[in-house]
């Protein structure tokens, strides 16, 4: 008898970097699932900031030339590009995702039987933007959501808790689990959180629990970069923090603060109904936030500096092992060989990615390992260890920083006479990543794959 092992994705959009020991506090729901089992990554990087999510499915890294392109994926074709999605359920898992997906048709297929999404985009309405509508609220919501702007995105929530994004995402997430407790059935579930994406409009009581007046803005300077290349320096900042009062932006960081808890207590909530001894949990998210360094504001620009490509991962339930902080850099494509060994099935040889169950038993191993990011605004970037290289994506403008000295990135020494073998090598490793061929992944004729459940929740 097959001893299925059921898995769970957990993304959240937005979310920057978190120490561990500040996630295991015991202030957090989070916490109750990291003090169980977990092994949390300190190095974790996105393949692409802003948005990384279209490519995770995909399980190969993004680049100018090999990029999964989310204004062309087939809604109703005859043929599907091959997802990790797609692989399991194949391989006879019920598959869902529920939440936000940043997909262009919003029905993409990417193999999952089920998606109810959550996103509020101007592409059409989904299943929450219809749950609104179905009760004569979704007016309401957009009113307030398109006033936010004027405000850096800070805005109250104007209808009851149970109503908000967050919440209608826990309790579908919450409804899938239950009813999957007792069914044979594997399942791959996918819960993804828009939040703490703007607006900034957090329920109490978590509207109030962080004091604007009590938030630290950061003073550096986009040009306090010793050594910057000059097409960085004269790259456009579309949210310059200067460009905004004090008190709006204390504003903003003491609400973003408060969704983060808000998604943490559900998460919390989510895991009461978890049978950890069957499921594995993975905890990750897409992209991170300036939040006022380098005088910059949301993601804006798409440079993989730690403060957007930096981001938390942790794993917990079953196999992983308890209490582990693994030091070395991991990365959102290893999600796909990390479900796909869960699974018991076989890891396509084109993938990018490690499984991460090479972490759980070897805390020495990856020093060694190359990660790769790439810039939407000109510039990729290759870590190593505590080595950061960055290259133009024209010309021979390049930058290197030594996280260990400098973890800030404020020092650019890749002209340094001792640093010369660090930049051979990741210009070696970056050059590699370019010609990488392009993917034999196998596409899924839709035929072969049952039919996806699409459906509105009610009330």
């Amino acid at each position: 008898m097959v001893n299925w092992v059921r898995l769970l994705t957990l993304l959240l959009t937005v979310m920057v970097f978190v120490p561990v020991m500040t996630l295991v506090d015991g202030k957090t729901s989070m916490s109750r699932l990291l003090c169980r089992t977990s092994v949390a990554s300190e190095a974790s990087r996105v393949p692409f900031p802003p948005p990384g999510s279209p490519n995770e499915p995909s399980g190969l890294r993004p680049s100018a030339q090999y990029f999964f392109n989310i204004l062309a994926l087939p809604q109703d074709g005859p043929q599907s590009s091959w997802t990790w999605a797609s692989a399991l359920r194949a391989a006879g898992y019920a598959t869902a995702l529920i939440g936000k997906m940043h997909l262009d048709p919003p029905k993409a297929r990417l193999g999952f039987e089920q998606m109810e999404l959550c996103e509020l985009r101007a592409i059409g309405k989904d299943e929450y933007a219809r749950w609104l509508e179905s009760h004569g609220l979704l007016e309401k919501v957009l009113a307030t959501t398109a006033k936010s702007p004027l405000s850096f995105g800070v805005a109250d929530w104007p209808l009851s808790a149970r109503q908000h994004r967050i919440s209608w995402v826990r309790d579908r997430a919450i409804e899938f689990l239950d009813a999957h407790r007792r069914q044979s059935q594997p399942f791959l579930l996918v819960v993804s959180f828009l939040a703490p994406h703007a607006p900034y409009d957090p329920i109490e009581p978590f509207a109030s629990m962080y004091a604007p007046e009590a938030q630290i803005l950061p003073t550096d300077r986009w040009q306090d970069l010793q050594g910057m290349p000059p097409a960085l320096a004269a790259m456009h900042r579309m949210f310059p923090r200067s460009s905004l009062p004090a008190d709006l932006l204390r504003r903003a960081l003491a609400r973003y603060l408060g969704l983060v808890s808000q998604v943490d207590d559900s998460i919390g909530s989510i895991a009461d109904h978890i049978e950890l001894e069957r499921t594995l949990v993975v905890f990750t998210s897409d992209h991170g936030d300036y939040l006022g360094r380098r005088d910059c504001l949301l993601k804006s620009p798409l440079v993989p500096f730690d403060a957007v490509a930096r981001v938390p991962m942790f794993a917990f339930g079953a196999g992983v092992p308890e209490g582990l902080s693994y030091p070395h850099p991991v990365s959102l494509v290893d999600i796909a060989p990390t479900l796909l060994r869960a699974a018991a099935i076989d890891v396509p040889a084109d993938l990018d990615g490690t499984a991460l169950q090479e972490c759980f038993t070897a805390t020495g191993a990856g020093t060694d390992r190359t990660t790769y990011c790439f810039g939407a605004d000109g510039f990729d970037m290759i870590t190593r260890g505590d080595v950061k290289y960055f290259q133009a994506h024209q010309g021979d403008e390049e930058m290197l920083f030594d996280l260990a000295a400098d973890p800030g990135e404020w020092s650019n020494v890749v002209a340094d006479h001792d640093r010369q073998h660090d930049v051979a090598a990741l210009r070696e490793a970056m050059a590699q990543v370019r010609r990488r061929p392009p993917s034999t992944l196998p596409t899924f004729s839709s035929s072969a794959l049952p039919r996806r459940r699409d459906r509105t929740t009610a009330a």
